[in-house]
Parts: structure tokens; sequence; C-alpha cells
């Protein structure tokens, strides 16, 4: 039903030949892309100790970074405009992309209440509707690149964001999609303790599922917090209660330490219900790599992933 964003780290290279890499299969690539143009600071990488006690936190936090104040955010802000300002256009229709369609513009305009909107933004707000897979969907999405100002703060939309449900006529199944991209800021007092108060940049699609038992597969890169792990990547990080391997995630890590190094943790745990892990590598163990060469496990329960009922949020 819905086009998976997939996100990618594109990174211009400049004018030069491109640098050899270590193509060994059994290696990541590390994203050298990313790396700045002066030589890194004279620490050492980070070690497996101080990724395992990051690790929980971490996994903690990517459930916060939804897109459900975002979007409560933005129904309250428009909420404020006038006849005229913004400029609205509302089309109701009944194509498979959405039932309601809103799009807003404003040019800097004032409301008599004195509230500011520059920019536009695109709404959607999809009708229930039966999928392939048994459940009834609905939810709403957002891109634009505008700001409001009231006396309140000030909220950026300058981006993307999106929620989906959905769930079967018997209330036991479900589904959430959950999205955010760009730049979403709000410096009000209010949702004090969400991300994007937090100066957090975030490009990340979450999906959740739930059939009697939760799952969850992560995407994208995350940036702006603090600690050892100023950033961090999930490529298809996906942890699920049930299965072949339930103690370990699926899919990888990309995490970044404050002099720009990458520490890659590969796991080898199940990304889909169907998939077979050999008991082997079903360990709750993730290898290591530093400078495409493995230097050890990473041991981390999926748990924080987990801790929810039919949806996270």
């Amino acid at each position: 039903m819905y086009v998976r964003l997939l996100i990618a780290i594109v990174v211009l290279g400049g004018c030069r030949d491109p640098e050899p890499v270590d193509s060994a299969p059994d290696a990541p690539l590390i994203p050298s892309a990313w790396e700045v143009d002066v030589p890194a600071e004279d620490t050492e990488p980070l070690t497996v100790a101080q990724i395992e006690a990051a690790l929980p936190g971490l996994l903690a936090l990517m459930l916060e970074l939804d897109a459900v104040d975002v979007m409560a955010l933005y129904d309250e802000r428009v909420a404020m405009g006038e006849p005229g300002c913004p400029y609205r256009e509302v089309v109701e229709s009944e194509d498979e992309e959405g039932t309601i369609s809103e799009y807003w513009y404003g040019d800097g305009c004032v409301t008599s209440q004195g509230v500011t909107f520059d920019g536009y933004t695109y709404y959607r707000e999809y009708d229930a509707r039966r999928q392939a897979d048994g459940l009834t969907y609905a939810g709403s999405d957002i891109k634009g690149n505008a700001v409001v100002v009231d006396d309140a703060g000030t909220f950026v939309a300058g981006g993307v964001a999106y929620l989906i449900r959905g769930a079967d006529n018997a209330g036991r199944n479900f589904s959430t999609l959950s999205g955010v991209q760009g730049t979403i800021l709000w410096t009000g007092s209010s949702y004090p303790d969400a991300w994007f108060t937090q100066g957090v940049a975030a490009e990340l699609e979450m999906q959740s599922w739930w059939r009697g038992a939760p799952m969850i597969t992560i995407l994208g890169p995350v940036s702006g917090l603090e600690g050892d792990i100023p950033a961090f990547s999930a490529v298809e990080l996906t942890a699920m209660a049930e299965g072949d391997c339930p103690q370990e995630l699926g899919g990888a890590l990309w995490l970044r330490d404050r002099a720009g190094r990458w520490s890659i943790v590969e796991f080898q745990g199940a990304i889909s219900p169907d998939d077979a892990v050999d008991d082997a590598v079903c360990d709750g163990c993730g290898v290591l790599y530093q400078d495409n060469q493995s230097v050890g496990a990473v041991c981390v329960d999926p748990a924080p992933l987990l801790d929810w009922t039919a949806s996270p949020w």
C-alpha cells in the first residue's frame, strides 16, 4: 500500500580519484564519505564495553523518535489560521492515495491573533481501507517547508512526517508505520520531552507489527545526540519476540563517535518472520567492525524495542 521510504546516506566525495576499498565479503564497508576533511582526534575507537553500555539507551530512544507529537503539533498550529492566512485548498477524493488532501501556503502573512505563516505544506488524511494483509489502515502525512510562529514558539516543518495505523476487525492484529525526515523543530515549552525540542535530527522510518507478539523494523540515521555516540544509522534493525532467534536483533547499527569514526555492529538475527537463523550464530551478540576489521562481539538484549502491546505509539 505504501511505498517504503528508503533512507540512504549520500555525501559528495569531491573531485578526486576514488580511494581503494577493501572489498572482502565478510566485512561491511565503512561509510568513509561521511569523514570530515581534518584528522580525527588522537583518541581510541569506541570499545566493546562502551558500545554495550550505550546500546540499551539507544534502542529505547529509537521508539521515542516517532511522528505522533509532530502530527499533533502540526494540527495545533494549522488550527490557528484564519480565512486568507494562510491560503488553503482542501480536496476530497476517493483515490488510493488518500481521501482528504489539503494544501496551504503562507508568504509571511500574520493573522489577527499575531500568528505568522510562511512556506507551504501538503497534508493527506487516509481513510480506513482494507489491504491485502487483512488489516484496515488509516492515518495522515505531511510534507513541505514551512514555519509557523506564535506567542508560544516557532514550529519548523521542513520535510516529511507520517503516522499510519492498521488493525483487523477482531482487534487482534495491528501494524503501525511512523516516519520523520528533514528538519522538524519546536521552540515552545509544550512537548518538553519531545525529540524535536532537543536538537535531535532524525531521518527515521519505523514499522511495527503485532500478531500476538511484537515485531519492529527501523531504518535510517539519527544525529545530535549526547554521549559517546552522537549519531547512528539503523540498517533494517529488527527485533521480534517470536520466530527464529528472538534473543538477537537482525540488521545492523552504524555508530559514529565524537572523533568521526564509525563502528558497525552486524547482527545475525532474523529480519523477517520467515527467516531461518543458524543456531551457531544465534547468541544475542553482533559482530563489531572497526576500520573494516572484525574486532569482537557486542551483546545486547532486544527487549527495549519490544516493550509494548499492539503498537509502540
